[in-house]
C-alpha cells in the first residue's frame, strides 16, 4: 500500500505527502528488524530504515518543514545508535536540540535529551548522560509528564545498578515506585469518580 501510494505521491509532485510515506516505511522496516525472539536487530532491516527516514528529511528539508522533519531525524538518531553509530546518532540529536530549542518545543526537548543520555550511556560516557537525564526530568516536570519521568528514573536506576554503584540505584528506584504508586492512585481514583457520576446519571434518569 505504501510503496504504492509513493509511487502516486512521486507523479504528482507532492513532496510532504512523499516525506511521510517514507517516514511511515522506514518505521515499517525499523519494527521488523527486532527478533524479539532472539532480542537482537537485524542491521540491514535498519539499514534500509535509515533509508526511508534520510530520503524523507531530505525531502522535508526541500520543503523548509523543520516541525515534519523532527520525526523522521529523531528516528535517524534511534537507528543509528542500534546500529552502533553512537557519534553520529549525538550529531542528530544535538541538531534536533537545537531546532527545538528555537520553537521552543518543550515535549520535543524532553525525548531529545532522554535520547541523548540514552546514547551517552552506550558511549560508557555516564557522567555526560546524567546531565541529560536531568535535563530531560527537568523539562518533563514542566509539563507535568510524570509518566516520562517516572519512565527515567527507572533508566538512571538501573544504568546505576549496571556499575554496581547501589546506593543510588535504590535512591532512584524509590522515586520511580513512588510515582508509580502515585499515577496508579490517581488512575483509580478517576475511574472510581467516573463510575460513580455514570450511576448517579443512571439513577436520575430512572
Amino acid at each position: 500500500f505504501y510503496k504504492k501510494a509513493l509511487i502516486i505521491a512521486k507523479e504528482k509532485e507532492m513532496g510532504r505527502f512523499e516525506a511521510t510515506i517514507l517516514g511511515n516505511i522506514g518505521n515499517i522496516y525499523y519494527y521488523k528488524s527486532y527478533d524479539y525472539k532472539h532480542e537482537k536487530w537485524d542491521t540491514a532491516g535498519l539499514d534500509t530504515a535509515l533509508w526511508y527516514f534520510s530520503e524523507a528529511v531530505k525531502l522535508h528539508i526541500e520543503k523548509n518543514d523543520t516541525v515534519q522533519m523532527i520525526a523522521p531525524m529523531m528516528n535517524i538518531a534511534l537507528v543509528q545508535i542500534e546500529l552502533g553509530k553512537t557519534k553520529e546518532a549525538l550529531d542528530t540529536l544535538m541538531k534536533l536540540k537545537t531546532i527545538c530549542e528555537k520553537r521552543n518545543d518543550i515535549s520535543d526537548l524532553v525525548y531529545i535529551n532522554s535520547n541523548i543520555a540514552q546514547a551517552c550511556l552506550v558511549s560508557e560516557n555516564f557522567r555526560e548522560a546524567l546531565i541529560y537525564f536531568d535535563k530531560a526530568i527537568e523539562l518533563a516536570g514542566s509539563i507535568n509528564d510524570r509518566n516520562t519521568v517516572m519512565g527515567i528514573y527507572a533508566i538512571v536506576s538501573q544504568a546505576y545498578e549496571q556499575r554496581k554503584n547501589y546506593q543510588p540505584a535504590y535512591e532512584y528506584y524509590v522515586k520511580y515506585s513512588e510515582m508509580k504508586d502515585s499515577l496508579l492512585n490517581e488512575e483509580n481514583t478517576r475511574s472510581v469518580s467516573e463510575m460513580q457520576a455514570k450511576y448517579e446519571t443512571e439513577k436520575k434518569e430512572k
